[in-house]
């Protein structure tokens, strides 16, 4: 047997073998970082390319293809992130890593949400970006593995599916005066959408009629006429190919879901297209676009305005007001004026703002001709959204709460952040959220919650010694307090009673909450601890928190977490005024 020769930069140790087989390409504007970074990379036999720009790491791109690429996000003239919306980061050809100077959560955290595969702060050790890169090359191999499988699993649903051919079939058969009735057709069509979605053959009925009459409006005119009615019903066709565990997802979709679920516009273009039916040449090209956007930033393509074809545009307007108006399984319906609101912030942006402006015009005569055309009736479940990062916890309610037949789990978040965003966009009946989150405590996500969406009502999951954080949570305007050892009946009945408009307070908790809020105006800052007067007072010095973590010999978790508790305490939005109100009330952190 060879034995593998190994090359050692410092501590890191990598095979030569399967290093040479990668390209690193370094965009950096300081040829001095270039040179020394191209050393370490070098010295671990990666193949180096290097660029002083965006448009040269293009460039480079399209000449060595390289397998990942280390970015300076502060270069001069157009921003290195602008590299992350490149095709070839979405598509898993080049994984990104990206280099700074700044240490800041929120650059990092908006770094990976666009793309980005690793984070390396400024000055860096060999180690640490020798970690980063390889870390970026097993993750991007594993989405390439894993898209490679998705195509795979399309290919197969696709080429499976004979109720497709079957409608291929018919459709070929329409032509001008054909004796097949539009009903027919469109019910036929329907039935078969939905085998997959979620969306309803009234909601394909309700897009399908309303599209026809906005292209009469607008003087759009096909050969045969029911042609646009038609191609519109077929507009979602594509989800057929797409794998349930992404289509039927309650919550929030990850970058990666989303890209996987992008594809149907194609995988429906695919399934129409190679027709001499009038009628699927046209279904083929409302597939194929319907996700465009007027400026430019929809999929697949990213075409913008007049280049989007009418029949579109058309179509988007229709399918768009529809789904906002209606219950979804993810949302519940948005009222007639706040979807017309939603819509008129989308003109020009979404929306060809002509075409627009001629549908809202015929608004009346929308509701009319979809009047008779209601979603069947269906008992009306209790959505929720449950907020913890105790994965036993949240897993388990989850499944349990989805067996209940009038409720149902529309989506969750492991921190304070993403559970506020999933409320913002699921707009749940009902929000259950752990007292404690990784973020902060949820009294700031109750008060964050109902400045917003008053109408969400939120229970907060509590151990049954934290009384202070439960006086907290009622003060916020959390409707109920349940402990977190409460049965999967009680915390039902409780969000039950909650939805009814109840407020529920565990028995245990209930005699402290009470006198907790009789106290009622307590003095500001009385109940910050030792720990975080002195952590005020690094504070107030402008430590940052990686110093202040050493000085108080904690971890720099900790140390975030307990300064997101004092700002909660002070009733401040950021580090600064935290130091201004201690100072203003009068405690000792003022440095000497």
């Amino acid at each position: 047997m060879v034995a593998m020769r190994l090359a050692s930069v410092g501590d890191a140790v990598l095979p030569i073998e399967a290093a040479r087989r990668a390209t690193v390409l370094i965009v950096d504007d300081d040829p001095m970082i270039r040179e020394s970074t191209e050393r370490v990379l070098n010295s671990a036999n990666y193949f180096v390319v290097q660029a002083g720009s965006t448009d040269e790491a293009r460039q480079l791109w399209m000449r060595h293809r390289p397998d990942v690429a280390l970015v300076d996000l502060e270069l001069g003239g157009e921003p290195g992130s602008a590299l992350l919306r490149e095709s070839w980061v979405r598509d898993h050809a080049t994984a990104i890593v990206v280099l700074t100077g700044s240490d800041d959560v929120n650059i990092a955290e908006t770094s990976f949400a666009q793309g980005a595969s690793g984070y390396v702060v400024k000055p860096f050790t060999p180690n640490e970006l020798l970690m980063q890169v390889s870390s970026a090359l097993r993750r991007m191999r594993l989405e390439r593995s894993r898209a490679d499988q998705v195509l795979e699993l399309e290919r197969k649903v696709v080429e499976s599916t004979t109720g497709i051919s079957d409608l291929k079939l018919r459709l070929e058969e329409i032509s001008l005066g054909s004796s097949l009735a539009d009903e027919q057709i469109v019910a036929h069509l329907s039935s078969a959408v939905c085998l997959r979605d979620d969306d309803t053959g009234r909601h394909i009925l309700r897009v399908s009629i309303t599209a026809a009459a906005l292209a009469d409006w607008c003087g759009f005119v096909v050969d045969p006429t029911a042609a646009i009615r038609l191609a519109a019903a077929m507009h979602d066709v594509g989800k057929i190919g797409i794998p349930d565990w992404v289509l039927l997802k309650p919550g929030r979709l990850s970058p990666d879901e989303r890209a996987i679920i992008e594809r149907h516009c194609e995988l429906g273009h695919a399934l129409l297209s190679g027709s001499n039916s009038p009628v699927l040449k046209l279904a083929a090209s409302v597939a194929l676009n319907h996700h465009e956007r007027w400026d430019g930033n929809g999929y697949p393509n990213r075409r913008s305005g007049e280049d989007i074809p009418m029949e579109a545009r058309i179509t988007s307007v229709a399918d768009v007001f529809d789904a906002l108006t209606r219950d979804r399984v993810y949302r519940a319906a948005m009222p007639l004026e706040t979807a017309v609101d939603v819509m008129v912030r989308d003109r020009a942006g979404l929306f060809d703002p002509q075409l627009l402006d001629l549908f809202l015009d015929h608004l009346d005569e929308v509701l009319d001709l979809t009047k008779s055309l209601p979603d069947p009736a269906v008992p009306r479940t209790t959505r929720i959204v449950i907020a913890g990062d105790e994965p036993l916890l949240v897993d388990g309610l989850m499944r349990l709460m989805n067996r209940r037949g009038e409720m149902r789990v529309v989506g969750g978040g492991q921190t304070s952040h993403e559970a506020l965003d999933a409320v913002r966009t699921l707009r749940p009946d009902v929000l259950l959220a752990d007292y404690r989150m990784p973020d902060g405590e949820a009294a700031s996500l109750v008060h964050a919650v109902l400045a917003e969406l008053p109408e969400t009502k939120v229970i907060v999951l509590i151990d049954t010694a934290a009384s202070d954080a439960a006086v907290r949570c009622v003060s916020a305007g959390c409707s109920g307090v349940i402990a977190k050892t409460a049965t999967v009946d009680e915390v039902a009945s409780a969000i039950r009673r909650v939805h009814d408009g109840e407020v529920v307070i565990t028995a245990e908790l209930l005699a402290h909450v009470v006198s907790g809020l009789r106290r009622g105006a307590s003095h500001v800052g009385e109940d910050i601890t030792r720990r975080e007067l002195e952590l005020l007072r690094y504070l107030a010095r402008g430590l940052s928190l990686p110093d202040i973590a050493q000085a108080m010999s904690i971890s720099m978790n900790t140390a975030r977490n307990h300064t997101q508790r004092v700002i909660e305490k002070l009733g401040a939005h950021s580090k600064l005024e935290a130091v201004i109100i201690a100072m203003r009330e009068g405690l000792e952190v003022a440095p000497g």
